[in-house]
């Protein structure tokens, strides 16, 4: 029986050997499917806020990154991302505040996990 798409991914992932700091988000983004639903939300719209930021703030890029600007930084993207943020706002509102501590942390962990990764990306 072939393999599905997830378990080729996970084959190739299991296969290849990993930096650190690569180990290091994906074991954080793995260990947030066990997070309350509010950190999830708060630690994904990070993420997709620190791609739109990322390469939306430049200015035009060119080829061959203008296809990463065009996909995270336009208007459209930006305003999904709104709704992204709306979410992450008014779920917390309603849970414990430890809850609300775990999503604070979370969205604070995002920018240093992208600062590393990014780091170990251009400088190996």
């Amino acid at each position: 029986m072939p393999l599905t798409c997830s378990q080729l991914l996970q084959k190739y992932f299991a296969e290849s050997a990993k930096q650190t700091t690569c180990k290091t988000y994906c074991d954080y983004i793995t260990a947030l499917g066990n997070a309350a639903y509010p950190v999830q939300t708060t630690a994904f719209w990070a993420i997709e806020l620190a791609y739109n930021q990322g390469w939306q703030l430049p200015g035009q890029m060119a080829s061959p990154y203008d296809e990463f600007a065009n996909r995270w930084g336009n208007p459209g993207f930006t305003d999904y991302l709104k709704q992204l943020e709306q979410q992450a706002d008014q779920v917390p509102e309603s849970s414990s505040e430890a809850v609300q501590q775990q999503a604070e942390a979370a969205f604070l962990q995002i920018p240093q996990l992208e600062k590393d990764f990014w780091q170990m990306a251009y400088g190996g």
